[in-house]
């Protein structure tokens, strides 16, 4: 039987992060991204076109919308401050194409969603399953238009201690 409750993410340094970030651009190119056969409606095939064309491998939150989820200034429908205890993230894509923040979504367009979520054990015909419920409030989650990170930086004078690394360049 597998594990219902396993660790849910860790710690790494900036040096382990530049290898995944490395690893996965490298697998990138050894992969090919294309339409199935058969998918035959212009829409469909735009969409998807735009969707596997992407670069984007980061996207960037800022604080406030983060610690929402944690530091109860959430509300329910009632007043009732709402808090969550794990962060979420979700990929997903743009089903029409649409303006937000003068930022231009094309319909097939990745984004990454989080959400504050709480964790609960239930029962249930004596399986025990582990379900994460995000917060009761009117917006539980948040979604931000892509960014490509290209690599962590090599330090120069402002090398942050003991990290060898400056900064991630995002265009």
């Amino acid at each position: 039987m597998p594990d219902i409750n396993p660790p849910l993410g860790q710690k790494i340094n900036l040096a382990e992060a530049q290898e995944l970030i490395q690893e996965y651009d490298f697998l990138k190119t050894k992969v090919e991204f294309k339409v199935k056969e058969g998918v035959t409606q212009p829409a469909e095939v735009s969409k998807a076109s735009v969707f596997i064309n992407r670069e984007y491998n980061a996207f960037v939150f800022t604080k406030d919308l983060i610690m929402r989820f944690f530091d109860g200034s959430e509300q329910d429908g009632d007043g009732n401050p709402q808090a969550s205890n794990y962060l979420v993230v979700i990929l997903g894509a743009h089903k029409d194409a649409k303006t937000v923040n003068d930022q231009n979504f094309e319909a097939g367009s990745f984004t990454v969603l989080t959400a504050g979520c709480t964790k609960k054990t239930e029962q249930k015909d004596g399986k025990e399953t582990v379900k994460f419920y995000p917060l009761n409030t009117p917006l539980p989650a948040n979604e931000y238009p892509p960014r490509t990170v290209i690599t962590l930086k090599p330090a120069g004078e402002n090398k942050i201690e003991g990290n060898g690394f400056e900064y991630f360049e995002v265009i």
